[in-house]
């Protein structure tokens, strides 16, 4: 049975993620757009009046689609953006704000990445967060929001965790839930002079670091003499963590 593809092209620009979902339609071929979704097989959504972009997606057990990403509502400074979708590409408009959450983090440029779903069906978005104001020094960031997209004030501050491994720009883009609860984070820390090494971070449920993890909680790893970075990470099944 042909299996048509649907777009997600989040948030109103050219960023498209592809899923495939089961039909019924015997018509289509495999590739085809499945039209019964949003517009002929595509949903845009514009949350600001500047470069709205969607980076992570996770599909519930219901049907409905989370997406994250970044917002920028004034002058290039971007929030974190989450989005919920019904099955059908609308906007879920029981989660946050008519289906949109946004959260500013600090007055730069903060940005979400990826995303993953609890057990519990809370929300964990992991990104980038510009403490110091537009002078390309970030931190890791990690927000968890309860299903219903209000930031989950038992985790971390109001909700929200950031993490400065370096002196330089830290930027988080893997992200992963273990088996207990514990939150594993990946990306890269400027440990000189914008020569980046592979960070892994892990925390608690709760958003403190686990200092049982590396030293107090952070693993970096310099793997040639550039600028080296991780954008995804895994979990094996001996609980082994790859990046």
């Amino acid at each position: 049975m042909a299996k048509p593809i649907r777009f997600i092209l989040t948030f109103a620009l050219w960023t498209c993620f592809l899923c495939i979902f089961p039909t019924t339609n015997s018509h289509a071929a495999p590739g085809d757009l499945d039209t019964s979704f949003g517009t002929d097989g595509i949903v845009t959504t514009s949350i600001s009046d500047g470069s709205d972009r969607g980076y992570g997606l996770a599909i519930l057990a219901d049907g409905k689609i989370l997406v994250s990403g970044r917002a920028d509502f004034s002058s290039g400074v971007g929030e974190f953006a989450v989005v919920r979708y019904n099955s059908d590409g609308t906007l879920d408009t029981s989660f946050g704000t008519d289906g949109i959450v946004t959260t500013s983090i600090s007055d730069g440029d903060d940005s979400g990445y990826e995303l993953a779903i609890q057990a519990d069906g809370k929300i964990l978005v992991s990104g980038i967060a510009d403490l110091y104001t537009l002078d390309d020094t970030g931190d890791f960031a990690v927000v968890r929001y309860s299903s219903d997209g209000t930031l989950d004030t038992s985790f971390g501050t109001d909700g929200i965790v950031t993490t400065g491994i370096s002196d330089g720009n830290d930027e988080s883009y893997g992200l992963a839930i273990l088996a207990d609860g514990k939150i594993l984070v990946s990306g890269n820390a400027d440990i000189s002079s914008g020569i980046g090494d592979f960070a892994v971070v892990r925390y608690n449920s709760d958003g403190s670091l686990d200092t049982s993890f590396g030293t107090d909680g952070i693993v970096t790893t310099s793997i040639s003499n550039g600028n080296d970075k991780s954008y995804g990470l895994a979990i094996q099944t001996d609980g082994k963590v790859s990046a």
